[in-house]
């Protein structure tokens, strides 16, 4: 089945110059890399956006970030300050201490207009405003230089999704109201024997150390309030051959909790968790969980696509079609469906999105319904011994392969995108293209010639033609 249409492609000259520690498209400053997007959002949804991406809203915290960032925008862009929760009680997204001293809000602000305005806006000349949260605005992400933030849930569950851990330390920041849990094990996985560290257990008063998943405490603390579900803390957990497993608090060089294991375990990777009510936000720097740079991919509406390389185009076939898949050893495919809209049959939209990996295939459908090989399920859930993770968010279901580093993202209607690490630079082909730096060679079909035209090169991709007149007498 062939789709004839019109198309047109525009190349995208980056307006941003992305930092050497900073992911592709977004900016560096100081020790943060900040991502300025243009798609209109409310306050939540584009705080949603930002944490899909491993990032939260940005604390514009010194004089210094906020005359800065006037220099980088030309709009009006939400940012990581609200007094949702209190009013005048004014807080940053990601926990850092908000300093009234150090502000920009304009004349006579904040005034709370109409009672409604909770969450804070900046202008393109650096002013603060606040604004019903309700509103749409583009929006301004940010997150460490070099460091992932991650987030957990009340599920007690390892993440197993970290590097191989090298040395004898293994140090995190976490944002929690209680339950932090640290694995270490000699697998990816959970184990009968392994360390178990929970930092703020029992409502936050007690932490212990144990050689198995809830197994006995062979050391205790008295810890009141060492979590914080408002501010990140920092903690470090060494470990020596002589089997001393000693845990701390950044800043500090002494443990207040150790224990020496007469067998020790052998420790190749690290887990981490939350649970019994806490959900939490983790920062790992020197244990980053993939590389800073990243290629996005995207297509959204009827559809448009943005190639890993920023090239633009449209293409409107109504068949399922490779979106983007790893060319040299096929670790990985991504794959859309896209079904002709009703109001227009010669326009199609990206209606279904599977992601092949591990041996399953997930499919992402219209609602953020997910299926594996098949049947339904609810997320969150992990497959292939945690080398699959699937999560929902208001705005997204997310699909990470957390060995690959490679990202899927669908809104359950029209919007896809997907993220994958430099190290798949000219590794991937499909509609998104091949990830080499060079847009003038988008084009390239599975044979290795080139498209004469968008149309050529999005039919050539084209992996089942039956799928359109099955889905088209379902609906």
């Amino acid at each position: 089945m062939r789709w004839i249409v019109l198309v047109s492609a525009l190349l995208l000259t980056a307006s941003i110059v992305s930092s050497q520690t900073c992911p592709d498209g977004w900016l560096g400053y100081q020790q943060s890399c900040y991502l300025i997007v243009d798609t209109p959002k409310t306050w939540q949804d584009a705080r949603d956006e930002c944490r899909l991406l491993q990032a939260d809203l940005a604390s514009l915290t010194t004089t210094d970030e906020q005359t800065w960032m006037a220099t980088q925008i030309s709009g009006t862009y939400w940012f990581g300050l609200s007094d949702i929760v209190t009013e005048n009680g004014w807080q940053w997204a990601d926990g850092t201490v908000y300093d009234p001293s150090v502000t920009n809000w304009g004349p006579n602000e904040p005034n709370n207009a109409q009672n409604e305005e909770d969450c804070a806006e900046i202008f393109s000349n650096g002013l603060w405003n606040d604004q019903s949260c309700s509103d749409t605005r583009g929006y301004i992400c940010e997150k460490p230089t070099g460091c992932e933030t991650l987030s957990t849930d009340t599920q007690y569950r390892y993440r197993w999704n970290l590097p191989r851990l090298t040395g004898d330390r293994f140090e995190f920041e976490v944002q929690a109201t209680n339950d932090v849990h640290v694995a270490l094990s000699s697998q990816r996985h959970d184990l009968a024997n392994m360390y178990e560290i929970v930092i703020g257990g029992w409502g936050n008063t007690q932490s212990v150390i144990r050689r198995s998943k809830q197994g006995r405490n062979h050391a205790r603390a008295s810890t009141s309030g060492i979590n914080s579900n408002t501010q990140y803390r920092t903690f470090w957990i060494t470990w020596s051959p002589d089997g001393t497993i000693a845990v701390g608090r950044g800043g500090e060089t002494q443990p207040f909790m150790q224990w020496t294991d007469p067998n020790p375990l052998p420790i190749t990777f690290a887990g981490y968790s939350t649970g019994w009510g806490s959900t939490g936000l983790w920062r790992f720097c020197q244990n980053a969980v993939c590389g800073a740079e990243t290629g996005t991919c995207s297509a959204w509406g009827d559809p448009h696509f943005t190639s890993f390389d920023g090239t633009k185009y449209d293409f409107q076939g109504p068949c399922r079609y490779t979106f983007t898949k790893d060319c040299a050893n096929d670790a990985f495919i991504v794959e859309v469906q896209h079904v002709p809209a009703r109001w227009r049959p010669s326009v199609s939209i990206v209606r279904e999105v599977y992601v092949i990996a591990y041996g399953y295939e997930i499919g992402l459908l219209q609602g953020k319904v997910v299926t594996v090989n098949g049947p339904t399920r609810l997320p969150s859930f992990d497959l292939a011994n945690g080398k699959i993770e699937v999560t929902m968010s208001p705005s997204f279901v997310r699909v990470e392969l957390t060995e690959l580093c490679v990202v899927i993202l669908y809104n359950g209607v029209h919007e896809i995108k997907v993220e994958v690490p430099s190290n798949y630079r000219n590794r991937v082909c499909g509609l998104c293209g091949n990830y080499n730096g060079i847009q003038s060679d988008d084009k390239e079909m599975p044979d290795g010639n080139f498209a004469s035209n968008w149309n050529q090169f999005g039919n050539s991709w084209e992996t089942d033609t039956n799928t359109y007149v099955i889905l088209i007498q379902a609906i």
